[in-house]
């Protein structure tokens, strides 16, 4: 890995602004079969409290992307909805179906087909694992997984109205309602919030400055019932209401447009969750899950970039993919409780069993053509699974899991193509920690992702470019977790992957004459190459002052691959793989009532496909926050991109240019600088 400027990232993650002390706040990871405390974790973690993305004025994980090491995300759509973690992951969806390599989850439901689902209202915090989580998630965890929780119902009442505004006529109202309902029997909460922004883009032809616009609904409900000293309910529900702009692109690479038929990025979800916890004997729990997720989305934009008469000739072009979506999952959990443990009372575990059916269907409509392009698609996930931590003695436990799967999936389209496909898929980990003593953990794994193989759909492609294998990635990771005098912790972790017959999305202009032969497609590549490492620490350095950092450094390359548009491409970073960056975020508590909030963000540049060479820039962004909070109101004042520096958050090589029909490289920007202040009453 070439040497690169490197620093160190600051990111607060304290669950109340001012809940300072002189020894650092224990934070919990959900995500994996037990809760575990992050600086026990054996996974290479990171938590994001909601406190920090309020305090960014954050609605959408696209705003945390930089706080997060060894993650990228990519726009093409109203938000950067497509994730990469230590650079692997989907970088769009036009009309082939897409088998995730990042999972995103939400409140226990699986959103990972559609990354505009994660809004941040009303949110208790953010979990990304990085690396192969195989046994846990499966198939669609291949890079890792995006976690975020919302807050649960309170014992207490707790009631609040939020409102906020901003340049680019941004404005929020959210409300929230929490409490008991029946004492020490049943807890409720409700939450509520519309937010909205004309967006940044201007568009010069039909002079507006919305064609990107944002309004969103997001509402969450949570129920919990005690139905028993031994029964636990949860059941969540939530419903999303996006209906935003799309309009990103011309011909000059600026914040303006020249079309005449702007786009849309619309999605409409709702989705229920049900959670059981059942202690059935003195030595074993029983977890029962259940969801259902319905969804629709409309994606469309102009795809020739102007209006009719921007020069003689100039052809129109639009197009439109609207898709529905339907996952149903269900999924039973037996752990050991303390008392159950077996092996001479030395090893917890886990035996779990899985199923879930998903079924897309999406229509293609472009004016060019007077047919659509149509496909529907049924997979069917059945799984089962186990893990085993045995304490070898006091200080050293072992980790075993194992996770069997069988996928199933049947595609057909209106062009003729037709596929069943059906493999059973194995991934797990092989782990070790060691307690060196209460303040050092070293630990390692060796874990197998796994990614599931699929058709592409494009009717364009020569019949032996349809279908891709499935994908197979073996990591080995290495870290150590320590605390000194309780007030500063830090966490590093190194880490290996070797991808086999990995899955590669290429694209190719079939006619240089013609802008909607621009097809992308998947391919599988010999193998490729991962490494680098991650850092997090956190620093309590005086009563006032808390420091946290992190730090990614990266090198994914392909390995004995030669692109069909690139050409040779061993050795060279796969796309959307920065080999470093970092953020620096410092909080001080100037009194009892103000908090003020300095944030940096870095990121190296990165190659925008496989297909081409074009690159984004390194940048820096600058954010801050000041924050004032008593018992019944708190006022901040936020501000990201504070010096207005400019950066790409996509970015294609292709003609579209119809006076020279020359390719060239188009990159859509990132969010200028934004301002606003956010008003809470509590009540």
């Amino acid at each position: 890995m070439k040497l690169k400027p490197i620093a160190l990232a600051i990111t607060t993650l304290t669950i109340s602004p001012f809940a300072y002390s002189e020894e650092l706040d224990a934070i919990t990871v959900n995500a994996d079969f037990r809760p575990t405390q992050v600086d026990e974790s054996t996974s290479s973690v990171t938590v994001i409290s909601g406190t920090e993305a309020e305090q960014l004025g954050a609605t959408h994980m696209e705003t945390l992307i930089n706080q997060v090491p060894n993650m990228n995300a990519a726009a093409g759509a109203s938000r950067q909805q497509f994730f990469q973690i230590r650079g692997i992951g989907e970088r769009s969806q036009y009309e082939y179906p897409v088998n995730p390599s990042v999972g995103l989850m939400i409140d226990g439901m699986n959103f990972s087909h559609t990354g505009a689902a994660a809004t941040l209202f009303d949110t208790e915090q953010v979990e990304v694992l990085r690396g192969p989580q195989g046994t846990r998630f499966g198939a669609n965890a291949l890079a890792g997984i995006i976690n975020i929780q919302s807050k649960e119902a309170t014992e207490t009442p707790e009631h609040e109205i939020e409102m906020t505004y901003g340049n680019f006529n941004s404005s929020r109202l959210g409300a929230v309602l929490s409490g008991p309902i029946i004492d020490n029997k049943v807890l409720g909460r409700l939450a509520i919030q519309q937010s909205r922004s004309d967006g940044y883009i201007e568009n010069e032809y039909l002079d507006k400055t919305d064609t990107q616009n944002q309004d969103e609904i997001t509402a969450k409900a949570h129920l919990k019932i005690m139905a028993s000293d031994k029964h636990t309910i949860d059941l969540r529900a939530t419903h999303l209401d996006i209906n935003n702009g799309y309009d990103g692109f011309n011909m000059e690479n600026d914040l303006t447009t020249i079309t005449d038929e702007p786009g849309k990025d619309k999605l409409k979800a709702d989705a229920v969750a049900l959670k059981s916890e059942y202690k059935l004997n003195p030595k074993v729990n029983m977890i029962t899950k259940l969801s259902h997720i319905s969804s629709s989305s409309l994606y469309s934009f102009d795809a020739d970039w102007a209006y009719p008469d921007y020069q003689d000739g100039w052809d129109q072009y639009f197009a439109e993919y609207d898709r529905s979506r339907t996952e149903n999952t269900l999924e039973f959990n037996w752990l050991s409780s303390p008392e159950g443990k077996i092996f001479n009372n030395s090893t917890d575990w886990v035996f779990g069993l899985y199923a879930s059916n998903y079924s897309e269907d999406m229509v293609y409509e472009k004016s060019w053509s007077s047919s659509n392009e149509e496909f529907e698609l049924d997979t069917q996930n059945r799984a089962a699974f186990g893990q085993f931590d045995i304490a070898l003695n006091d200080k050293t436990t072992l980790t075993t899991g194992l996770r069997a799967e069988q996928y199933t999936a049947n595609i057909t389209t209106n062009t003729g193509i037709k596929d069943e496909h059906n493999e059973t898929l194995f991934g797990g980990k092989i782990g070790l920690t060691y307690q060196a003593n209460d303040n050092h953990q070293v630990f390692g794994s060796f874990s197998r992702g796994y990614k599931a193989g699929g058709l592409n759909v494009e009717p364009n492609l020569l019949e032996s470019q349809l279908p891709y294998d499935t994908e197979y990635m073996w990591t080995l990771e290495a870290g150590l977790n320590s605390k000194f005098a309780n007030r500063l912790s830090t966490r590093l972790n190194f880490f290996y992957s070797k991808r086999v017959d990995q899955q590669v999305k290429s694209s190719v202009q079939t006619d240089p004459n013609d802008p909607q032969t621009f097809t992308d497609y998947f391919t599988n590549a010999a193998s490729g190459e991962t490494y680098g490492l991650e850092f997090m620490g956190n620093w309590q350095a005086t009563d006032n002052l808390r420091l946290m950092s992190s730090l990614g450094l990266l090198k994914n390359q392909f390995i004995d691959y030669t692109s069909p548009e690139a050409g040779e491409l061993d050795g060279r970073d796969q796309a959307h793989s920065p080999n470093y960056q970092f953020s620096l975020t410092g909080e001080y508590e100037i009194n009892d009532n103000w908090l003020w909030m300095a944030n940096m963000q870095r990121k190296d540049a990165f190659y925008f496909s496989n297909s081409h060479d074009s690159q984004s820039k390194s940048y820096t962004l600058f954010n801050t926050s000041l924050e004032y909070i008593n018992d019944d109101v708190s006022v901040n004042f936020w501000v990201r991109n504070l010096m207005n520096t400019e950066y790409d958050v996509r970015g294609f090589f292709f003609a579209v240019d119809q006076s020279t029909w020359e390719p060239a490289e188009y990159t859509q920007q990132g969010e200028p600088r934004t301002f606003g202040v956010t008003a809470r009453y509590f009540f």
